[in-house]
């Protein structure tokens, strides 16, 4: 019992003492995690641009509707799909909101 004693206070310690210096560690993750985040939002941002670009394009060789308004809710032409299929950002009023 006396030999255990000792050992169970070392690792006790040494866990404390690692638990402690991990936020120290992790200092140069946020920065890092921040400028992934900005590429890939950048990435995000050319790609929605060209589905727009591609959607005006074939919305009016397709006659598709740039806006669909109708029973409270807007719907605005906001690009394609994969399959070049329309998408559509919906908004609703706060009437069909308050419904849901």
């Amino acid at each position: 019992m006396r030999l255990i004693r000792p050992f169970i206070s070392t690792v006790l310690c040494i866990l404390i003492l690692h638990v402690i210096s991990l936020p120290a560690a992790g200092q140069d993750l946020p920065e890092a995690a921040s400028a992934k985040l900005k590429e890939l939002s950048e990435k995000q941002s050319v790609r929605e641009k060209e589905s727009y670009a591609i959607a005006m394009s074939l919305a009016s060789q397709k006659n598709w509707p740039l806006v669909i308004e109708g029973k409270g809710r807007i719907a605005r032409l906001v690009g394609v799909d994969a399959f070049g299929f329309p998408m559509y950002f919906e908004t609703a009023t706060n009437e069909a909101a308050a419904a849901t």
